[in-house]
């Protein structure tokens, strides 16, 4: 029987390809993984207009296998597209709650809708897929910052803000990995909200790296960053393990 689940959310952009290495990491350790691949469109346009709703149905189904045979649930967040799409599965599923939770170049301190063309210029497009993938978002970039002058953006994009809300994001063991150089989200924007997450109560571990840009950290140090979210997973399943032997 496996150890439990992983589910792994990318970064804005990202491809199948760039996240077999971080799910091998779960196997290694007994995990199996399913992954949520955050597309420009998913990661921007509001997720009425695209196939989102279908991506949580897909992994509710995983996720609830899981609970009911109490096998651990782990989610592993890269960069704010990966975070906003965490705390859409923990919005639309009120009884989910991750066991342990990675974070990967995340979080920044904020997010607006106008960074779209910024993210799109920085996912890898051919320059001719870029400035197609720019004129389909700037419309909705613009109609959805004025919007935010007097209400929240609409999901996924708006649940970024619910990081903070510890009655929807519980207090867990957490892995922040995160570098100086990262030059998308700041180091010290990352720990400023693992600061925050310890003064709730969560195990907090902190993984710096010098050297590697952003979402770029298990390939340029895949030792440390393996060793790490196995020492998060164990001490976590001890933990729960010595808690369940109380009641």
């Amino acid at each position: 029987m496996p150890r439990g689940l992983a589910v792994l959310l990318s970064w804005t952009g990202a491809r199948s390809k760039h996240l077999r290495a971080h799910e091998e990491i779960w196997h290694r350790i007994g995990f199996e993984t399913t992954t949520v691949m955050m597309s420009i469109d998913r990661t921007f346009f509001p997720k009425r207009k695209t196939d989102l709703d279908s991506v949580v149905l897909r992994v509710r189904r995983e996720i609830e296998g899981r609970e009911r045979d109490g096998s651990m649930l782990a989610c592993h967040a890269f960069s704010n597209g990966g975070a906003m799409m965490m705390m859409t599965l923990l919005d639309e599923m009120p009884t989910l709650n991750f066991d342990v939770a990675v974070y990967d170049s995340t979080p920044s301190r904020w997010i607006h809708p106008s960074a779209a063309p910024f993210v799109i210029a920085h996912a890898g497009l051919s320059p001719r897929d870029a400035q197609r993938t720019v004129a389909r978002h700037v419309p909705h970039a613009i109609t959805a910052t004025i919007r935010s002058a007097f209400a929240h953006p609409e999901p996924p994009f708006g649940n970024f803000r619910l990081l903070r809300n510890p009655r929807l994001n519980l207090p867990r063991p957490e892995l922040f990995v995160y570098s100086e150089i990262d030059r998308i989200i700041s180091a010290a924007a990352v720990e400023d909200f693992a600061s925050h997450r310890e003064s709730l109560g969560c195990d907090v571990r902190r993984l710096r790296f010098q050297d590697t840009p952003h979402c770029a950290h298990y390939r340029g140090h895949q030792d440390a960053y393996a060793s790490a979210v196995e020492a998060l997973v164990c001490d976590a399943e001890r933990n729960r393990d010595t808690e369940r032997a109380r009641l």
